[in-house]
């Protein structure tokens, strides 16, 4: 995928795209925060921001990733 390829670069073409076309946000929300050392300040508020999502799939997505970003957060900070 296109993460896989390029890292932590691929964020922001994520985010672009998830908020522009609704059907793949679930999915951007998840390989976003697939790899906690790659998780950014954007990231962390495009899934804050998806929590009032009114797709239920996504809000359920988004705490779990919330929870992948805390976990980066208590990793980073110790």
């Amino acid at each position: 995928t296109l993460k896989q390829l390029i890292g932590k670069e691929a964020n922001a073409l994520l985010l672009n795209l998830a908020k522009k076309d609704p059907v793949i946000r679930r999915i951007v929300l998840r390989t976003l925060t697939d790899r906690v050392g790659e998780i950014d300040k954007a990231t962390v508020e495009f899934a804050v921001a998806s929590l009032s999502d009114a797709d239920p799939t996504i809000v359920s997505q988004a705490v779990i990733s919330l929870q992948r970003c805390a976990l980066a957060n208590d990793l980073l900070t110790k």
